[in-house]
């Protein structure tokens, strides 16, 4: 064998995917309007059901640790997820989404060349991960910078967010190649492993942050090597290529990446600002209400795997007209949907978090719909960051959600104080709602023009 090349399997077919779509080259004729519009309905029906056992299944978490372990418990594993975010933005910006938006450039073995490329860049995330939890647990044994308790939660984490990494891109590596059947299966296994073991947890009374992490690697590690070791013969691994592929994507995702970050950086450093201003009970209780508010998530993500594959492919033949159609319906159907939402949480959101966390959570109605709102806000600007990204513009879309982020935790910084999860939800909902505005403003103005595509 070529000391250059390493073959995962010794079949050299691109399994295509099972709806046939012919990925068009540059200047080619596009898929006809009505056959689009029916394949992209499925997988919208089958993207939107994998949102729903995914963000289903962090909601069901949320409840079982908040009821089981109380607003205390709830606010330590709500921060370490806050953690786990960070590496999935770092993933997606470096490694997925550079592999969605230029697989349809590549032609047969090169496609598979640069999966495998993509498989060994998750590989290194994994492993530097993997290290960094372990020294940051390390030296909190040691007493610098938190308790063993905490230092015990951070090594866990170290074990648990390298798996569930392997299933994040599993997911986003299938939703690239319109797999969508894949990706449901493979989250309706690790959700299944991940819920029966809370449950069991919990009923012997053993459940805390720490277990519910391990609870969710196991998941994890079962379904995503499962996958992997079943998938093997989509990669084709040549080391000559690996540095390239890595300086290709850190070229197209750089500017999406901090964009991720600041957007993961909102939620994060609201809980982390409630929790060094108030206390871990009072951090519990936002996390619960903002988690509550969540539940618009399944239907954002879901229109956003089927929206930049399909825009991405779009731009990719210089089709403006078809990109800005495109973002226009995803963010007409995202807003029509999310407004019965808020309307229900500004009508019953206090009964609802009281029932389902328990009467710990009781009394928070108003945060419950401050937070409510701002989710008709994320919902407009879930169309127009991926309408951005797929044209190459991300840095329009980074600078806007930096500014809403500077916004948001100016006046969070300012009220939390004084008015306490009330002022946290009001800085939330500014910076959320300021963001999607300079969004569309920066979409509409670059679809005036050509677009241009990057050079792969």
């Amino acid at each position: 064998m070529d000391g250059e090349q390493i073959e995962m399997s010794m079949d050299l077919e691109i399994e295509e995917p099972e709806m046939g779509i012919v990925e068009p080259a540059v200047g080619q004729t596009v898929v006809p309007p009505l056959p689009r519009l029916g394949k992209l309905a499925y997988h919208g029906l089958l993207s939107m059901a994998d949102q729903m056992v995914v963000s289903g299944t962090r909601f069901l978490t949320s409840v079982i640790v908040g009821r089981a372990c109380g607003p205390e418990e709830l606010g330590d594993y709500t921060l370490g997820f806050t953690i786990y975010c960070v590496f999935v933005c770092i993933e997606g910006s470096l490694i997925s989404v550079p592999f969605t938006m230029y697989r349809h450039r590549f032609a047969d073995d090169e496609q598979r060349a640069y999966a495998g490329s993509t498989l060994v860049h998750y590989g290194v995330l994994g492993l530097l991960v993997l290290a960094i939890l372990a020294a940051a647990s390390g030296a909190m044994a040691l007493g610098y910078g938190g308790s063993s308790n905490l230092a015990l939660l951070v090594a866990i984490l170290g074990i648990t967010f390298p798996l569930a990494l392997l299933v994040e891109f599993a997911r986003r590596f299938a939703f690239a190649r319109f797999d969508t059947v894949t990706v449901l299966v493979l989250d309706l296994a690790m959700s299944a492993i991940q819920v029966a073991g809370l449950l069991w947890l919990a009923a012997r009374g053993t459940l805390t942050a720490e277990s519910a992490y391990l609870a969710m690697g196991i998941g994890a590690a079962l379904a995503g090597l499962t996958w992997l070791a079943t998938s093997r013969k989509l990669f084709l691994v040549r080391r000559a290529r690996l540095v390239a592929d890595a300086l290709r994507n850190v070229r197209c995702g750089h500017w999406f990446l901090w964009n991720q970050l600041t957007l993961a950086a909102r939620p994060a450093a609201i809980l982390w600002l409630v929790a060094f201003e108030m206390d871990a009970t009072w951090t519990g209780i936002f996390a619960a209400c903002d988690i509550l508010t969540r539940m618009t998530n399944p239907l954002l993500y879901s229109v956003a795997n089927v929206l930049l594959p399909n825009a991405a492919r779009a731009s990719a033949t210089g089709d403006t007209a078809q990109v800005r159609q495109l973002v226009f319906h995803a963010a007409l159907v995202l807003f029509m949907s999310t407004v019965p939402l808020f309307l229900l949480f500004l009508l019953c959101g206090d009964p609802m978090l009281a029932k389902l966390y328990g009467d710990a959570y009781s009394g928070q109605g108003i945060v419950v719909a401050i937070l409510a709102l701002a989710g008709i806000a994320d919902a407009l600007d879930t169309a127009a960051t991926n309408g951005l990204l797929a044209i190459d513009r991300p840095n329009a879309s980074f600078v806007a959600s930096l500014i809403g982020t500077i916004i948001m935790l100016a006046i969070a910084a300012l009220l939390v104080p004084a008015w306490g999860i009330v002022g946290a939800a009001v800085g939330s909902l500014v910076g959320r709602s300021i963001t999607p505005a300079l969004q569309w403003l920066a979409f509409l103005r670059q679809t005036n023009r050509p677009v241009l595509r990057a050079h792969s």
